[in-house]
């Protein structure tokens, strides 16, 4: 009996501590999500690195205070970025917030927000995150007559996502330095979608966590 308490002693203690800070949560995600697994965390001297499939090293942005850690990696023709910060609600639950950027010409993103329970992880995404997509960035009383739309530049230029370092605002943003540089060059890659960034009448739009409900609002755009 005695040993019985001992075992379900020390299996509730393993679960209730398994995830305090933002690297344990980093740990456990590698059981969730291949691109977590494959970068793996090394401590060095105090510092914390991952190291990639190509056995290099890269040094990881690591606010533990904030709960808020981001990767930066090169990757073919670009960067990829992993951001993983954590988000409390009033019930006093914590959500896993993991955003994944691909910059190249244009910034491809996308955002989950995940619930860990029981072992068990949960997106939960559609719940609590308001839908954004590429209209949004431009002005609603444009007509698309009246503008240089482009149905295949509608369907390319994606954007991507900033997480809050401090449980608060994320944000979508919207980047074009790099087509507006090649634009500007006459670069006849980028030629069909040129007129098209008239559209693009905001980089930024708030997504505001709000504690209380569980869940972010639509704040201002910028």
């Amino acid at each position: 009996h005695s040993i019985l308490s001992i075992l379900l002693f020390l299996l509730t203690s393993t679960t209730m501590s398994e995830a305090q800070s933002i690297l344990d949560y980093y740990k456990l995600m590698s059981d969730y999500d291949n691109d977590i697994k494959i970068h793996k965390l090394t401590e060095k001297e105090g510092q914390w690195y991952v190291q990639n499939n190509n056995s290099k090293i890269v040094k990881i942005d690591l606010d533990e205070k904030n709960n808020f850690l981001e990767l930066k990696d090169k990757e073919e023709g670009g960067i990829f970025t992993l951001q993983l910060s954590l988000l409390k609600q009033t019930k006093g639950e914590v959500l896993i917030a993991m955003v994944k950027n691909h910059m190249d010409m244009f910034l491809h993103g996308e955002i989950h927000i995940i619930k860990y329970r029981n072992g068990r992880f949960n997106d939960i995404t559609k719940e609590v995150l308001p839908e954004i997509n590429y209209q949004d960035f431009t002005e609603k009383t444009m007509s698309i007559a009246a503008s240089a739309y482009n149905a295949d530049f509608n369907k390319h230029l994606e954007f991507g996502y900033q997480l809050p370092r401090d449980g608060k605002t994320a944000y979508a943003e919207m980047k074009t330095e790099v087509i507006k540089n090649k634009c500007a060059q006459k670069d006849s890659s980028v030629s069909d979608y040129c007129n098209s960034l008239n559209e693009i009448a905001y980089s930024t739009i708030e997504l505001i966590w709000n504690v209380k409900e569980g869940k972010f609002v639509l704040g201002e755009k910028k």
